[in-house]
């Protein structure tokens, strides 16, 4: 009885308490789905309002800097004066971008059921161009790209990648670029022809002010201009400028005997610096009909023609002096272009024509021939293609270069006990690997290979046949130890700079074909249009940083920092110049100081102060400018002291003339 009693008890407690269990349970199971709401919601706005008020800020800084950041000011030091300003501006610009992306989701919803996150979403997407633009002035700004090459690098990809996927988000991108049938339009190539005018007009007249403003020196304009004005007289490559008389004895290059006719058009450097600029620009018109060939398509002819023209290794060495290197870019595009038509005889006659454009063209050619055999073109072709640039090679080099120019400088850092580069690269490698990994991987050789290849958007990594292109290129850039080789400014990024440009529409359409894009879905056409916007967009903003078309600090027409607006010294100091050349005789001879040398450098016998190893008795004339005579290296000193020498013996020479730190001195006996 007292256990029935017990039990009926304990049932009653259990009904009364099954009600709060279930209730609790309520309440928790209430606030577990509000927290996942919340925490949904959380991510949810995460994902898309930190980028909507980023991009809404983006307009107001850029406003700010537009106004108050000038190239001029030092932004690394972070002393700006009116940085208050700034959050002002990106606050109202901000609450501006919101107020367009809700009013805009107002109008969207009215047609179809749209949320606001995803419609902000889509906006922020084809907003996100806008971070193009702070990247471009902070290209502009004092001294960023040469002095932080690495962020510069950086951010001139990030500009790529945005292109990308900013474009890919287009409905019609793929249109334009999509491969088609060919058909016979004249439009595209028009456009090409033009951009490379005005292109060649620019640079061409950038670099004549440089010269006018005596920009351009000795070594290599002068040298270039003596030895083309003996060629056109008969004496074919014959140098004053050079110790040995010829010119062949420092670089092979006859192709520039039937080129120095330009100076029956016009007698001066101006001649030489015009073919240089109109000669680069025309390389554009063998990568369009590559690119144009390859894509099916012009307009992404047109597109790599653009890439081209923005390059900054291309500005820096069209508008350093003249080079003989210079002339090889165009004719090895020329040659791709041929080899990849099919078009063997076109091919073989300009393979002809880039060999005597320089030696080292030859080694640059065996490459080539490489490529031929791995792409599976005719065999007859690559072995042809080998066997004559060996040929040439081993024949210039025992006739001509063994008994001149030595190219053991260029790697003077692995000196040993040989007289064979070869050899002490050799040794190097396998007695001190160490240096070597240091050696080949030092800071500025990375940099140079990136600064190629960023422009490009990396994309010649991926042109996996062309690869073995850029072998020469990179290993002859990797061992050598002069900074000029490793510079973007100077002329010897030709030895790899067309193959990589010739492999771009290659890259395209392996990454399109790849298996990483058909795993995210992605359409072919679409990304090809993507990938070219990219392509334009980082070559656009490398070329803020480094080109010629943008005044920046980091641009260098070779050595030197281009003359863009000439003071009024300069200008007075032109006008001494061609007052001292109508004074002196076209057949007397001079020695001249560095920078003076191109201006005075078509005559019989011409010689720099700054130069050695001449055997001169006593010039007509010495021509000095006070500049020139300043340099402290050890070198110049020598020569200087040695070449002048005759200066002091005031029975042989008297001063006719001072100005504007220019001195002209005349041999008495000639009066």
């Amino acid at each position: 009885m007292i256990k029935k009693n017990l039990n009926s008890q304990s049932n009653t407690e259990i009904t009364v308490a099954s009600p709060m269990i279930q209730t609790i349970r309520k309440q928790f199971d209430n606030l577990a789905l509000m927290t996942e709401r919340l925490l949904n919601w959380m991510f949810s706005l995460a994902y898309w309002l930190p980028w909507t008020l980023l991009l809404g800020m983006l307009p107001g800084v850029i406003l700010w800097q537009l106004i108050y950041v000038t190239p001029e000011m030092d932004l690394f030091k972070n002393q700006l004066e009116s940085q208050p300003f700034s959050a002002i501006y990106a606050a109202v610009s901000a609450a501006v971008y919101v107020s367009i992306c809700f009013f805009g989701y107002r109008r969207v919803k009215q047609r179809g059921d749209v949320h606001f996150k995803t419609f902000c979403q889509k906006i922020n997407r084809f907003s996100a161009i806008l971070l193009i633009i702070p990247i471009y002035l902070f290209l502009r700004a004092h001294p960023f790209a040469s002095e932080s090459p690495f962020i510069a690098i950086l951010l001139c990809t990030i500009a790529g990648v945005i292109g990308v996927s900013v474009a890919y988000g287009l409905p019609g991108t793929g249109a334009l670029l999509a491969p088609r049938e060919q058909t016979r339009r004249y439009l595209p190539i028009l456009v090409v022809a033009a951009l490379s005018a005005v292109w060649a007009f620019a640079i061409i007249q950038m670099e004549l002010t440089h010269h006018e403003s005596l920009g351009t020196c000795d070594w290599d304009l002068g040298l270039y201009m003596n030895s083309m004005w003996n060629s056109l007289r008969g004496d074919l490559l014959d140098c004053s400028l050079n110790s040995q008389g010829n010119h062949g004895y420092l670089h092979f290059d006859p192709i520039l005997i039937p080129l120095s006719g330009v100076l029956l058009i016009h007698p001066g450097a101006e001649s030489l610096i015009a073919l240089q600029g109109i000669w680069v620009a025309s390389g554009t018109i063998p990568l369009y009909l590559l690119a144009t060939r390859y894509g099916k398509n012009e307009w992404l002819g047109v597109a790599m023609a653009v890439v081209y023209l923005l390059h900054p290794a291309i500005h820096g060495p069209a508008m350093y002096d003249f080079h003989s290197l210079m002339l090889a870019g165009p004719l090895l595009l020329w040659c791709m272009h041929f080899l990849e038509a099919g078009a063997i005889g076109r091919y073989f006659i300009f393979l002809s024509l880039l060999l005597i454009t320089r030696e080292d063209m030859s080694g640059i050619a065996m490459f080539m021939g490489l490529y031929a055999f791995v792409s599976k073109k005719p065999r007859m072709v690559a072995f042809a293609t080998i066997l004559i640039a060996a040929l040439y090679a081993i024949i210039v080099y025992v006739t001509v270069i063994y008994h001149g120019h030595s190219y053991s400088g260029y790697f003077e850092e692995m000196q040993g006990g040989h007289r064979s580069v070869i050899a002490n690269i050799a040794l190097s490698f396998t007695a001190n690997p160490l240096f070597m990994l240091k050696y080949l991987l030092a800071e500025r050789k990375v940099i140079y290979i990136l600064q190629l290849v960023a422009p490009l958007l990396f994309l010649p990594v991926f042109a996996t046949r062309h690869r073995i292109l850029f072998v020469c290129g990179l290993t002859l850039t990797l061992l050598g130890s002069k900074n000029c080789l490793s510079s973007i400014s100077m002329q010897y990024s030709t030895w790899w700079l067309p193959f990589m440009l010739a492999s771009v529409p290659a890259a395209i359409d392996i990454i399109i074909k790849s298996r990483l894009a058909g795993y995210f879905g992605l359409d072919a056409s679409r990304l090809r249009g993507a990938l070219i916007v990219g392509l334009l967009l980082s070559a656009f903003t490398m070329s803020v940083g480094y080109g010629a078309f943008w005044p920046n600090p980091s641009f260098r027409a070779g050595y030197t920092k281009l003359v863009r607006d000439p003071d009024f010294h300069q200008l007075k100091r032109m006008e001494t110049v061609e007052k001292i050349k109508a004074m002196i005789p076209p057949d007397a001879s001079v020695m001249a100081s560095s920078h003076l040398v191109p201006h005075f450098a078509m005559r019989k016998w011409i010689w720099s102060v700054d130069r050695s190893g001449y055997r001169v008795s006593k010039p007509d004339y010495a021509i000095l400018w006070k500049k020139d005579l300043r340099s402290k290296k050890e070198h110049k000193v020598k020569s200087r002291k040695k070449n002048l020498k005759f200066l002091y013996d005031k029975s042989l020479y008297k001063r006719i003339l001072k100005e504007n730190d220019i001195s002209v001195y005349k041999r008495i006996d000639n009066d």
